[in-house]
């Protein structure tokens, strides 16, 4: 199954603006398989900076689960940087109430743990994809990340 773009990242160097990278992947028909990984392309890195990641899901009720278990995969050039998170988003509370904020779908936010510091200049690739047990995961309507610069003042 393809995942299709539901928004374009957006990168911009100019003013206080610290975000690096801030794009969506819509999930085909809210089915979530283990063998789609979500890939998301970070341009030019526009300034030297401890960056943190966030991972974001949105989701209907059709979600099966209290929690997703999730792989963050980043990947940066010039020089190599490989950092690999295991991601715990969780979903619902002990009594099966939703967690997330939203009306009609819930959204979901999770900061990969730790930050790295990234040099101007750099870029790279990161790829999010779930390790739960079960192939198709219903209910994930969308994938996103968010990476910023925590030492900007935005």
């Amino acid at each position: 199954m393809w995942i299709a773009v539901c928004a374009i990242a957006f990168a911009s160097c100019s003013g206080s603006n610290s975000t690096a990278a801030n794009e969506y992947y819509h999930i085909a028909d809210g089915i979530w398989d283990s063998q789609d990984t979500a890939f998301f392309h970070v341009d030019s890195i526009c300034a030297d900076g401890d960056y943190v990641l966030n991972i974001a899901l949105r989701t209907t009720n059709e979600v099966q689960f209290q929690r997703l278990h999730l792989v963050a995969e980043q990947h940066y050039d010039t020089p190599t940087l490989h950092v690999k998170d295991t991601i715990c988003v969780q979903l619902t509370d002990t009594t099966g109430k939703m967690l997330g904020t939203g009306l009609g779908l819930n959204n979901y936010s999770v900061i990969a743990k730790g930050n790295m510091h990234l040099r101007k200049g750099q870029g790279g690739q990161i790829k999010v994809y779930h390790i739960m047990r079960r192939t198709q995961l219903c209910g994930i309507t969308d994938i996103g990340i968010n990476l910023h610069n925590e030492n900007s003042s935005n």
